[in-house]
């Protein structure tokens, strides 16, 4: 599924908009205050429309009275503010490479979407008997996901594969729900003895966003889930810092719902699952860090091909200049020639802190 055009109609703030996206990645920028949330929520409601009609709570099903348009007026000193009514959403866009378009307005019943409306319909009752074929993903993360959670959930007896849609359109996060799925799998990988193709493939993708980490797991005795670190060991999940635990919660809920909705797809669940997902505020350090991360790749890539005395300089200036130590320690971990260089060139790093070859001293209690 992909959304290739927006049009918004006195919806919030925006009185008539149009959009394009790119098809596979758009990023919005703008000042605070000036609609992003709001064309994400637009986008969200018009996902939502798949899932009409179907008893799950995914979060958003269609426009409400509050989303119209308020036109302030100044009349002999007096502010009015007046609901406009005619208001509408509308997108054109792709499904299963067949072109659609379909709107939404406030109050409807989805008249102006019935095509999508049906399709839905359609696949609940395919995936109800039993068929393997592939449902899209839909996913929206509010910005306020690390603090309203959804906490009361219940995962016990196996559920249907369209439990992967609850709540997917809620800003709220879902970390709960994909801890329990998890435990359940960890124990079920347990008991039977054979490995899990799904859980094996979220294990992957947290992994995969984490360039340090060694493993990921539910820890049963300690009924947590823990996470191993090259430098700093082992770790409860939840005692990552803030941007850590929000891209590694979002990667994880993206991959366990790409599990649950596509079982059959395996191990290659999380990259062969299709869809459309809205982040609102994406942690600009974490960007950053990935940009410093390709830039150390690099330098190394040319380091090996060129290795000498001033290039290794320069690489320090740029590691220096451009920050995130622990990332260019990370990428010349095997080099004790450039950790030396690192270690000595970002001011406040403790040389006692690392062995003859530059290695981390195992600090019992925190103290070199």
């Amino acid at each position: 599924m992909r959304i290739d055009r927006l049009k918004l109609w006195n919806f919030k703030k925006f009185d008539d908009a149009l959009f394009q996206f790119h098809p596979k990645f758009t990023v919005l920028i703008g000042d605070n205050a000036t609609g992003k949330t709001s064309i994400l929520d637009a986008l969200a409601t018009l996902l939502g429309t798949y899932l009409l009609r179907s008893g799950i709570p995914a979060g958003r099903s269609g426009l409400t009275k509050d989303e119209a348009r308020l036109l302030t007026t100044e009349k002999e000193d007096q502010v009015f503010l007046e609901p406009q009514k005619e208001v509408f959403v509308e997108a054109d866009g792709l499904f299963r490479e067949d072109p659609l378009s379909w709107k939404r307005e406030i109050g409807d019943r989805g008249g102006a979407a019935k095509k999508l409306i049906a399709t839905g319909i359609s696949d609940r009752k395919r995936v109800s008997k039993g068929e393997d074929m592939d449902l899209p993903l839909l996913l929206y993360y509010g910005a306020g996901r690390l603090w309203s959670t959804h906490s009361k959930i219940k995962v016990g007896r196996p559920e249907s594969r369209l439990a992967g849609y609850r709540n997917c359109l809620d800003p709220k996060s879902d970390h709960f729900l994909f801890e329990k799925w998890f435990k359940q799998l960890e124990l079920a990988a347990l008991q039977q003895r054979k490995t899990i193709s799904a859980l094996e493939a979220v294990r992957d993708a947290v992994m995969t966003c984490i360039p340090n980490a060694e493993h990921f797991y539910y820890d049963i005795a300690n009924g947590q889930l823990m996470i191993r670190l090259q430098d700093t060991g082992l770790m409860p999940f939840n005692n990552l810092s803030d941007g850590y635990r929000n891209m590694v919660a979002m990667v994880a809920d993206i991959a366990h719902r790409s599990s649950r909705l596509n079982p059959h797809l395996g191990i290659q669940v999380t990259k062969e699952t299709s869809g459309v997902v809205l982040i609102d505020e994406i942690d600009r350090r974490w960007l950053n860090r990935k940009e410093a991360w390709d830039i150390a790749l690099r330098a190394k890539e040319r380091l090996e091909r060129n290795d000498y005395g001033d290039f290794r300089a320069q690489i320090t200036e740029t590691a220096s200049a451009n920050g995130f130590w622990s990332v260019w320690m990370t990428v010349f971990n095997n080099d004790a020639d450039m950790l030396r260089r690192l270690i000595e060139a970002f001011a406040g790093t403790c040389g006692d802190c690392f062995d003859a070859e530059y290695a981390p001293i195992v600090r019992p209690g925190g103290q070199c």
